[in-house]
């Protein structure tokens, strides 16, 4: 009995410096990718669109109708009515949010951006699913950033109880989340390399497009929740619709990631042999 222990817990052991040895490396992986985006300028300013619309849009919005905005903070009718239904406000902002989602070029170009060195990357000591879990870090980073700087700024702008900021926050990481491991899974299905221009690489490729499409269909699915609790709340029951428009969506959006994750990561390792194939090489 006792060997059998001590064998059981060398296994255990070696699992865990391996993991240790796998995280160390994805670490490594990601900060490589990080450090390529701040210092190629083409590369940086298509990823960091995502960041610099997050914080424009809303403020050019705000500033275009500044009478809007001046009317909910000093007409006390506004924003009583505001701060009734800002749950469902707030739940609608964390439908914009996804659109900022679906342009992640750090995601939808995971691939596609290494470009002559897709060869150099096979050799690195990863496994391909280890490979494509610091891809989608990547990815993730760009997103809670982004909904970060926007949520902050609404917030500003709004008079709606942050707690509802926080739970709109919550919802958009799970589905920008999701979303970046469908993003990422495309770019390796069919990226796009040995290309002379940044913008050939990344610009309408294979991830974009299905990004976009499930964009339409994640904003359809959320305004679709977030009407029916709306028609709960007016029908008398506002504060059913107020838990409801915040429950449902996170349960969908919990889902929607768990599938993506266990889904895609179990499909990778064939993706990962053809990477580097001659058909994903783009005329230029």
């Amino acid at each position: 009995r006792s060997i059998s222990k001590e064998l059981e817990g060398g296994k255990k052991q070696k699992k865990r410096a391996e993991k240790i040895v796998f995280a160390s490396r994805r670490k490594s992986l990601v900060s490589k990718d990080m450090k390529e985006i701040l210092r190629n300028p083409s590369l940086g300013f298509m990823c960091y669109m995502q960041l610099i619309m997050a914080v424009l849009l809303p403020v050019i919005f705000l500033i275009l109708n500044r009478n809007f905005s001046d009317r909910i903070l000093n007409d006390a009718e506004t924003r009583d009515l505001f701060e009734t239904y800002s749950s469902f406000i707030a739940a609608g902002i964390s439908v914009i949010s996804m659109f900022y989602a679906s342009v992640n070029m750090a995601a939808c170009g995971a691939f596609s951006r290494e470009n002559y060195n897709i060869s150099l990357l096979k050799t690195f000591p990863l496994s391909s699913a280890e490979l494509y879990k610091a891809k989608v870090t990547v990815g993730i980073i760009f997103n809670e950033i982004t909904f970060l700087l926007f949520f902050i700024i609404m917030s500003v702008q709004l008079p709606v109880d942050p707690a509802y900021f926080l739970l709109a926050f919550l919802s958009s990481s799970l589905y920008g989340s999701a979303m970046v491991y469908v993003q990422v899974y495309c770019d390796m299905k069919k990226p796009r390399f040995y290309w002379k221009n940044i913008n050939d690489g990344l610009k309408n490729n294979y991830a974009t497009i299905v990004s976009i499409i499930m964009f339409f269909i994640v904003v359809l699915v959320l305004a679709i929740i977030i009407l029916g609790c709306v028609l709960l709340a007016l029908s008398g029951s506002l504060t059913a619709g107020s838990i409801l428009v915040w429950i449902l969506p996170i349960i969908v959006g919990s889902v929607f990631l768990v599938l993506s994750r266990k889904r895609l990561l179990a499909k990778t390792d064939g993706l990962f042999i053809l990477l580097d194939d001659s058909t994903n090489k783009i005329d230029n």
